[in-house]
């Protein structure tokens, strides 16, 4: 699931970069193009991975490194926690700003103590608000990664009524963040 989350993300970024979406900084970050910023995510980009290297002020996950500072918030679990106690191989959400330079600055560093768990279902859309939504009864939170199938490219083309199936993994507090929504029917 993940390389096809990969691959969805480099196919939306060359997209973009071909018609001029891109300032040319996010070449300079070594690894592959950076997913786009939602809307309204205050210009943060999402990533997320294992953690595959630390320093005293930076963390690498997903082949990315991600400059740690002062302002950052870390969690464990939903805790405050500092850099040191993190370690190789917790699973990190991540969500970071593109400096000029390209250096990437994250701004929040959540852990999850297990692995998320992957799910897919499918019901109708309850409710639709910011960058979350309700299918069947299930609270869904949607990033610049998720891929929209059979309808818009946004969550804004979803309707209270749609029939959808929403593939993506289970967080700890059992809200699902959708890698893929895809429209069954219009209701």
């Amino acid at each position: 699931m993940r390389l096809l989350r990969d691959v969805a993300l480099a196919v939306m970024v060359l997209t973009l970069v071909g018609c001029g979406g891109s300032d040319g900084d996010a070449g300079s970050t070594g690894a592959s193009a950076l997913p786009q910023a939602a809307a309204d995510s205050g210009g943060l980009l999402d990533f997320g991975g294992g953690i595959e290297a630390m320093g005293r002020d930076s963390v690498t996950v997903d082949g990315r490194s991600f400059l740690v500072d002062e302002q950052t918030e870390i969690q464990r679990d939903g805790r405050p926690v500092s850099l040191a106690s993190l370690q190789l191989g917790d699973f990190a959400v991540i969500k970071a700003r593109l400096r000029r330079d390209g250096a990437l600055i994250a701004a929040k560093i959540k852990v999850r103590t297990e692995a998320p768990t992957e799910i897919k279902f499918t019901g109708g859309v309850e409710s639709v608000s910011g960058t979350e939504l309700f299918v069947a009864g299930r609270r869904v939170t949607v990033t610049s990664a998720t891929v929209y199938t059979g309808l818009g490219t946004s969550l804004r083309d979803l309707q209270v009524g749609y029939l959808v199936t929403v593939t993506g993994l289970v967080g700890a507090d059992d809200r699902v963040e959708a890698e893929k929504i895809r429209l069954e029917s219009k209701g």
